[in-house]
């Protein structure tokens, strides 16, 4: 990135104040230099969730979050602020990481995100209330987060 992209960047990086509880305020951020949608709290970089477009498409790569102390709703913010946006401009979403067909699974509205043929590859259910699709020959991989 050239230094007059990073300075445009960096100029937009928001400050979070605490809400009345106490608690950091948490900012989310679409940076479409780097393609990913970013939580900040306190003014530091928290989380951001990665993505790639491929046509009409927004194929969700990754979620990474560091350990942001009372803060803990930051990957479920992040998520609902793609998974939001990407229905806003009508784009379809294909959910590659986990951690997004996990929250769709959880929040079955956003699964009309997701085109008709491919909720089986990502074991999603194929309409609200129903059970997800398998993929025949394939086995289920399920990753245990740690805490959990």
């Amino acid at each position: 990135m050239d230094a007059k992209k990073k300075k445009q960047y960096l100029a937009v990086a928001p400050q979070s104040a605490a809400d009345v509880s106490g608690v950091p305020a948490v900012a989310l951020v679409h940076n479409l230099v780097l393609s990913q949608f970013e939580a900040y709290v306190s003014g530091l970089l928290a989380g951001y969730v990665r993505y790639s477009m491929r046509g009409a498409e927004m194929w969700l790569l990754h979620v990474h979050v560091a350990n942001v102390g009372a803060v803990n709703d930051v990957p479920q913010k992040l998520i609902r602020l793609v998974l939001d946006d990407a229905g806003r401009r009508r784009i379809a979403v294909n959910p590659y990481c986990l951690e997004v067909r996990a929250f769709m699974r959880e929040n079955p509205s956003y699964l009309q995100l997701v085109p008709q043929k491919w909720r089986g590859r990502f074991r999603l259910p194929d309409a609200v209330g129903s059970q997800a699709t398998t993929v025949p020959g394939r086995r289920n991989h399920t990753r245990v987060l740690a805490g959990s």
